[in-house]
């Protein structure tokens, strides 16, 4: 198996989409906010905070896709820092599902 990578390519979304779900956060907090002032009760606000600081980086960790070609296989990987989910396909069974389509296509 050679180790190295010939390309290397990571999807992920727009900062704009990160920056929805960011004000999106921010407005529930300010939700909670308003909440806790009409009741005296502070634990919503501190869930609030709980909850966004351990939403954020599983969104960021989870919106990625990275996929590395090596030159016998081709890795996939989704999530940045910690993969929930990976998979390892050999050059060969790439190959050999081309070769099938260009017979399905040229017949």
């Amino acid at each position: 198996m050679d180790a190295r990578v010939i390309h290397e390519e990571r999807q992920s979304f727009a900062p704009w989409v990160y920056l929805i779900t960011v004000a999106l956060l921010v407005a529930v907090a300010v939700n909670l906010w308003f909440v806790m002032n009409a009741t005296g009760n502070m634990w919503p606000l501190l869930y609030a905070a709980l909850v966004s600081i351990a939403v954020i980086p599983v969104l960021v960790n989870l919106l990625q896709l990275v996929i590395q070609v090596y030159p016998d296989h081709v890795y996939a990987r989704l999530g940045a820092i910690v993969p929930i989910f990976w998979t390892r396909i050999p050059i060969a069974d790439i190959q050999a599902i081309r070769e099938t389509l260009r017979a399905r296509i040229s017949s």
